[in-house]
């Protein structure tokens, strides 16, 4: 597809997938943490009045300390890619999975980073102020790989690991050839849809119904609709009210990013474990 479409068919794509399969991944939190906790209606009220603090505290961060926030979106995001792609191949028991799960996700971070830089160096100048040079993200994306090589035959060695490597490079070199091909927006897609968001939707959907299927996905969809249109409908006011400054625009837009991922990423670690 990176090869027969061009760039604004890409973003098409990437803004409809992410707007649908990568908003709705997201979108059945409170459900699934009171599932998981077995919360009576009561507890409810409180664990979404909870959850709307948290977003609005992140949010108002973000605003206040762009530096700040950036780089906690970028952390934490990273965190829960890597938690997504591992977290089923290493006990929930040993602490280091942490610290794995993080380096793998900066990793792949960098990769989009660096064979982005131009487009990557608008929007981190918009949002934070601070100019980083394209060798930054290269040497970022090598000391990423090679910790978490080091860190990954460590782990496959104490047979606290269970990955297969070939796997892995494969994919990592895949990733690379479609970064380097495609937009820097369909890019975020294609990883945020095919490797994060729909075996998020998986494991969600086994931890509140046990099963996979038609019936369950459809259910899925209908507890999380509401938070869903919000979503949508939140981010159409926020393209509205910014369309005619796109240094606003990306000061909000990653901002209201970073402030709906840090309740998700709490709930779904809660899940993993």
């Amino acid at each position: 597809m990176t090869t027969q479409f061009d760039t604004q068919i890409e973003n098409h794509m990437a803004y409809f997938l992410i707007l649908s399969l990568g908003i709705l991944h997201g979108s059945n939190d409170i459900r699934l943490f009171n599932h998981m906790k077995k919360i009576k209606v009561k507890g409810y009220r409180k664990i979404l009045l909870t959850y709307i603090a948290v977003v609005l505290v992140a949010f108002s961060v973000f605003i206040v300390l762009p530096r700040l926030g950036l780089l906690f979106f970028v952390l934490i995001s990273g965190y829960h890619f890597g938690e997504q792609h591992l977290a089923e191949r290493i006990d929930s028991r040993y602490s280091h999975r942490y610290l794995l799960f993080t380096l793998y996700g900066l990793f792949i971070f960098s990769m989009i980073f660096y064979t982005h830089f131009d487009d990557v160096f608008v929007i981190v100048k918009d949002i934070s102020n601070m100019t980083i040079t394209s060798n930054f993200y290269f040497y970022l994306m090598l000391v990423m790989f090679l910790s978490m090589s080091i860190l990954i035959a460590v782990l496959i060695k104490r047979k606290q690991l269970t990955i297969s490597v070939p796997l892995e490079m494969a994919y990592i070199l895949l990733f690379y050839v479609l970064f380097m091909n495609s937009t820097l927006l369909w890019s975020f897609a294609i990883y945020f849809i095919v490797w994060h968001s729909i075996p998020s939707l998986r494991d969600q959907i086994l931890n509140l119904y046990d099963i996979v299927s038609f019936k369950t996905v459809m259910e899925y969809i209908r507890d999380s609709i509401l938070y869903w249109v919000v979503s949508i409908v939140g981010i159409i006011v926020l393209i509205t009210l910014t369309k005619d400054d796109v240094r606003l625009f990306n000061l909000v837009f990653f901002a209201f990013l970073a402030a709906i991922t840090l309740p998700h990423v709490i709930v779904l670690g809660k899940m993993h474990e």
